[in-house]
């Protein structure tokens, strides 16, 4: 693994947060501009002689659509993108399980295992009686 690789491993969790924070504030911002939007095409309703209302209420069309793109994109980023921990796993545990040499466990370990199973078997015996 390259220092590259580790470093973007590590930051992981701190983009999911910004993407979070992203999706946030442009929703917040969004659905405030939405009923900005709203109030003015009311307001041009009730007083059909101020056609300024009506175009401020047009010109927010724009920057709210915008607005609730890049919360969606913000979303998406966060949801797809994983965590530090998932990205290790996903690097990690492949290359352990395709490993022949950590997959296999060497005789003399079992060999040392069962001499030390043997040994405490004969303590416990020696003990109990």
């Amino acid at each position: 693994m390259t220092g590259w690789q580790m470093y973007w491993l590590l930051r992981l969790d701190g983009i999911k947060d910004m993407f979070q924070g992203l999706a946030a504030i442009c929703t917040t911002v969004g659905v405030i501009g939405l009923a900005a939007s709203v109030i003015f095409k009311f307001i041009y309703i009730m007083d059909k002689e101020d056609d300024g209302v009506l175009e401020v209420a047009n010109y927010l069309r724009k920057p709210i659509f915008v607005l609730f793109v890049v919360s969606g994109i913000a979303l998406l980023g966060q949801m797809l993108l994983p965590s530090t921990k998932q990205m290790a796993a996903i690097i990690v545990v492949p290359k352990i399980v395709n490993n022949k040499q950590a997959q296999e466990m060497p005789e003399n370990l079992i060999e040392l295992c069962n001499e030390w199973t043997k040994d405490k078997i004969k303590e416990l015996k020696g003990e109990t009686k």
